[in-house]
């Protein structure tokens, strides 16, 4: 290509982005259902579980919460252990 056409595309991108439109940018819904839990303190003991019991399933993961729950080092609030 010869300068006078590089410069050429390069004004002619210019002008594209100049007289672009302002695109306003759509907020997109979270796919799927709301979050059951809402409180970091709930979804942190979750995760330490998770990775302490090697990953299970969340089904297994389910059944192992009572018996964890006495043991854990960190206090949990009364409201979200009647969440677990």
């Amino acid at each position: 290509m010869s300068f006078v056409a590089i410069v050429r595309t390069i004004v002619n991108m210019q002008y594209r982005i100049l007289n672009e439109k302002t695109i306003r940018k759509k907020k997109y819904k979270r796919a799927g259902r709301k979050k059951k839990y809402h409180n970091d303190e709930i979804i942190i003991f979750l995760k330490q579980l998770w990775k302490a019991t090697n990953l299970i399933c969340s089904k297994r993961l389910k059944q192992y919460i009572p018996l964890w729950l006495p043991y854990y080092k960190e206090e949990i609030s009364k409201e979200n252990r009647n969440l677990l």
